[in-house]
């Protein structure tokens, strides 16, 4: 438990993580520790790593190029357009 603890520390209250910074891994292991742990933190904590990257502009290099022509970049197009092109009822 005390990986957890340490895990949800650097995770969550470091407010620097984003995806375009070089922490998609990050998404990945808090879906893992929400698996594991069911907690509804994990998963608002993953909502606020994409809407940080989504503020910030995007930069391909060597290093993100796959992240971006990966699942990952078509989900977050995905999500942009269901944002943008969807009316609330």
């Amino acid at each position: 438990m005390e990986i957890i603890h340490d895990l949800n520390k650097t995770f969550i209250e470091d407010k620097n993580l984003g995806i375009i910074d070089g922490y998609a891994n990050d998404i990945l292991v808090l879906l893992n520790l929400y698996k594991f742990s069911e907690e509804e933190l994990y998963l608002k904590e993953i909502d606020n790593i994409i809407d940080r990257a989504l503020k910030k502009e995007i930069y391909l290099n060597e290093e993100n190029i796959g992240l971006w022509n990966g699942p990952l970049g078509f989900s977050l197009i995905l999500d942009l357009l269901m944002r943008n092109t969807t009316k609330k009822v």
